[in-house]
């Protein structure tokens, strides 16, 4: 059933107001599964995986690529930018990299059209996640995927942008199949080997 969206209420309420608006939408855009587990396929095909974020959407890559990690055998989290970047795309690229996936949300830093751009050059595929299907990013990536940001703080919520990330590492699991659980079942054992988490 569709979330039940109430009206009114004060400020906080009608920012999480805004917050279901967006995954609502989002949920409507999932409906098609074709498009998230074809993109799934090729970010699993990339060995090394970069991920890259800058200013506040480098917590949201750094989250995605952190989840990545559990499923994908190499997910490279760049967040420097400049020649640094450059140095560290170019050693990715050596090693096979073959997509880049940047997390670009408003505002917008130069540094992402600037890194989207030497990915383009390298021949790396590049998947852009962000907030609307058509910003100036858009034109320089190859793939975008987007799930809007509500804007009524002083600081965006990005809960709905949190979700799709999650969808699709779901679906890069689906694409890795066996393997992908293989490598779940050696982390939790490793996780209980080293006692890594406070039992509930």
């Amino acid at each position: 059933t569709e979330p039940v969206i109430e009206r009114g209420g004060n400020k906080f309420q009608a920012a999480v107001d805004a917050d279901l608006r967006n995954l609502a939408a989002l949920r409507a855009q999932l409906s098609d599964e074709t498009r998230l587990r074809a993109i799934a396929e090729r970010l699993m095909a990339s060995a090394p995986l970069v991920v890259v974020g800058y200013r506040v959407s480098a917590a949201q890559a750094a989250s995605f690529a952190y989840l990545a990690t559990k499923i994908h055998p190499d997910v490279r989290l760049l967040t420097d930018s400049g020649s640094v970047f450059g140095d560290h795309l170019r050693h990715a690229h050596r090693c096979g990299a073959q997509t880049l996936v940047m997390v670009a949300l408003p505002r917008y830093p130069r540094e992402c059209a600037a890194a989207l751009q030497q990915a383009r050059t390298l021949g790396l595929h590049t998947l852009l996640i962000t907030d609307r299907l058509v910003t100036a990013l858009t034109p320089l990536a190859d793939d975008v995927l987007s799930a809007g940001v509500a804007s009524e703080f002083v600081f965006d919520s990005h809960a709905a942008v949190v979700s799709l990330t999650v969808a699709l590492v779901e679906a890069m699991a689906d694409a890795a199949g066996a393997s992908a659980r293989q490598r779940l079942e050696g982390f939790e054992d490793y996780a209980a080997e080293q006692d890594l988490f406070l039992r509930e």
